[in-house]
């Protein structure tokens, strides 16, 4: 019994068998990496976008609430990718500005799309700081929630994750904030 070939078959796995089952796992392997890096990538936009609507909200609630205006300035990295938002409230009495919240930076490799046809607020925010260590374009919202943006259209502003250039056309991971300049709502919109 302890000879018998059939039972030494049965005990024993090939090397044929082996490799078969490597190579499947192999293959499930790969063909899980691809959709794994979307969903992160795709994961970090809507984090990003989540902030960016949240500090546009908080912006015209406390012009608001606090009867001032309110200042969003979008920073420019030294590429000139924008990828820093900070809100500034204004101070009536010394015609100053101080900082009202901490300075939000995107996480890579989420920026603001410099094309302005898809992020209007770009070309129409009325202020464009571009001297010095930190430039940036800011817009301001007004103690009855509107914005100083031109009230022709609504002002838009797109997220993008796309590493390295910016793309020709809006693929399908972006994200945009709309802006009505007469209101000051901000609505979201994703692809």
């Amino acid at each position: 019994m302890l000879h018998d070939p059939r039972m030494r078959a049965l005990r024993a796995v090939t090397l044929i068998e082996l490799l078969c089952v490597v190579a499947i796992l192999s293959l499930l392997a790969a063909a899980s990496v691809t959709p794994i890096g979307s969903v992160v990538q795709s994961s970090r936009l809507n984090g990003v976008a989540n902030e960016l609507i949240n500090e546009l909200n908080q912006a015209r609630h406390a012009a608001i609430a606090r009867n001032r205006v309110v200042e969003c300035r979008l920073y420019a990295r030294t590429d000139g990718a924008i990828d820093e938002v900070q809100l500034w409230i204004y101070d009536p009495t010394r015609s100053t500005a101080t900082p009202f919240d901490r300075k939000i930076v995107f996480d890579d490799p989420v920026v603001i799309a410099a094309n302005t046809t898809w992020s209007s607020a770009l070309q129409s925010a009325p202020v464009k700081e571009t001297s010095g260590a930190s430039p940036y374009v800011a817009f301001r919202f007004r103690p009855d929630g509107s914005t100083d943006l031109p009230a022709s259209s609504p002002a838009t502003l797109t997220l993008i994750s796309q590493p390295g250039t910016e793309p020709t056309a809006l693929k399908s991971l972006f994200f945009t904030a709309q802006i009505d300049p007469v209101t000051g709502l901000v609505r979201g919109y994703s692809e």
